[in-house]
């Protein structure tokens, strides 16, 4: 074969890469908002666990453990260093069921 037959072959390959290459950007970006909301839900949801009524707590306890693994983190981290000591305790239990949903 010639080189001048293999070079529209050529130009075709490297176009679908570079196509292809393009696609999973829009994705990861979507997924980056997506993992932002996430955490900025948890961090909203951490707070509520502090909340005047026991009804407003659990509902934040349920929607944490619902949430799962993109709270895991924020809850062991509260569990750790939140300066309410009944929020610490609602975290650390929290982090038990999360860890034996998750693994």
């Amino acid at each position: 074969m010639s080189a001048g037959l293999l070079r529209p072959h050529r130009f075709l390959v490297l176009l679908g890469l570079l196509t292809a290459s393009l696609l999973p950007l829009p994705v990861s970006a979507q997924n980056e908002q997506a993992e932002k909301a996430e955490a900025e839900e948890a961090a909203r949801l951490i707070k509520q666990l502090a909340a005047a009524t026991y009804d407003e707590r659990e509902a934040a306890s349920k929607k944490l453990l619902d949430l799962g693994e993109p709270a895991y983190q924020a809850v062991r981290d509260a569990a750790n260093s939140h300066p309410d000591p009944d929020v610490r305790l609602r975290c650390i239990l929290l982090v038990k069921k999360m860890y034996n949903k998750l693994y």
